[in-house]
C-alpha cells in the first residue's frame, strides 16, 4: 500500500577527478555571483586600487557619526524636555562623545594612514558630522532650559537705574 520512502543522498565529491578545485563554477557550469571576482593566482592589488580602496573605507568610517547623530537625536527626543537623570545622561553623552571623537580624529584614522592616501576630506567630513551631532546636543540643552538664550535669563546682570533728579507736580 505504501511505497517505501527513498532516502536522500548527497555526493560531497565534486564532479571530475575527485579533487577540490579553486573555481568549482567552471566544472559545474554555474555562473559566478554578481560582483564576485575569482582570482586564481591571488594577484596583488595595484597601488591605485589599494589607494582607492583605502580612501573608500576611510570615507565609509567618516560617515558613521551621521547614524550615531540620528540615534542620539531620537534618544534625546524620547527622554523628554524635563530635567531628569535620563535626559541629563543622554545630553551629557551627546556632548561628550562628539567632543572626544573630534579630539581623537587622528587616532581614529590611523589605521587608514598608509602615507599615500590623502585623508583630509574624510577627516573633515568626520569632524563636520561630529559638530552637527554636538549641535543636536546643544539644542537639547536649550530646549531643557539649561542655556541662557532669552533676555529674561540675563536680567540679573542689568544695572539698576538711579534717578538723578526728582520732579513733582503741585496739587
Amino acid at each position: 500500500h505504501f511505497k517505501r520512502m527513498v532516502r536522500w543522498t548527497f555526493n560531497l565529491v565534486p564532479p571530475g577527478n575527485g579533487e577540490l578545485s579553486v573555481s568549482p563554477q567552471k566544472q559545474l557550469s554555474v555562473p559566478e555571483p554578481h560582483g564576485f571576482r575569482c582570482v586564481l593566482d591571488k594577484q596583488l592589488e595595484t597601488a591605485a586600487e589599494r589607494k582607492s580602496n583605502t580612501y573608500a573605507f576611510a570615507m565609509r568610517e567618516a560617515q558613521k557619526p551621521f547614524m550615531a547623530m540620528i540615534q542620539n537625536a531620537f534618544m534625546m527626543y524620547m527622554s523628554g524636555s524635563y530635567i531628569t537623570i535620563w535626559s541629563m545622561m543622554m545630553t551629557s553623552m551627546g556632548i561628550y562623545n562628539p567632543l572626544n571623537q573630534i579630539f581623537t580624529v587622528n587616532t581614529y584614522f590611523k589605521r587608514f594612514d598608509d602615507g599615500t592616501t590623502d585623508l583630509t576630506t574624510p577627516k573633515l567630513v568626520f569632524i563636520g558630522l561630529n559638530l552637527a551631532s554636538l549641535g543636536v546636543a546643544v539644542y537639547k540643552c536649550k530646549s531643557m532650559g539649561l542655556l541662557p538664550v532669552t533676555s529674561a535669563d540675563w536680567t540679573g546682570y542689568l544695572v539698576e537705574k538711579t534717578d538723578t533728579e526728582l520732579a513733582g507736580v503741585p496739587i
